[in-house]
């Protein structure tokens, strides 16, 4: 059985909380998670976020994860970072129990095909093989 890859997906780091130099009272929030996902996670993970009301979004993505970032007023700080690290939880649940089975089910049945394929092969060169006859001198092989 061949397996499927998956290391769940965590906020990590500390936040970085900037004063906005427009507006004194909003606070410029990014946040990170890591590592970065693949596009059936981010998926589930956006679509808990806009349930969720959160006003987070994806402003950067690269090897080491991806950062989200919201405007945000000081008193919202807490709970948007909150709905964030409970899409993150639920992303991963769904994507664990309703995902990763159906990839697992399309990996083993590829390697099932190949197996067969494999055997296949195997079989038609013993037949090959069963059914030669020894080379002539001066006879062309193929």
């Amino acid at each position: 059985m061949p397996e499927v890859a998956w290391q769940p997906i965590a906020r990590v780091g500390t936040p970085k909380l900037l004063r906005s130099t427009k507006n004194q009272q909003i606070i410029e929030t990014t946040v990170r998670y890591a590592p970065r996902a693949v596009m059936k996670w981010h998926d589930l993970f956006e679509a808990k976020l806009t349930e969720l009301g959160a006003k987070m979004s994806q402003v950067a993505s690269g090897i080491d994860g991806v950062e989200l970032h919201a405007s945000l007023l000081e008193d919202q700080i807490q709970s948007e970072i909150e709905k964030v690290d409970e899409a993150i939880e639920h992303a991963n649940r769904r994507y664990e129990d309703d995902v990763l089975p159906q990839l697992r089910r399309e990996a083993d049945a590829k390697a099932e095909l190949a197996a067969r394929a494999e055997e296949d092969r195997k079989r038609l060169d013993q037949l090959a093989d069963s059914l030669s006859k020894p080379e002539r001198h001066g006879s062309r092989n193929w």
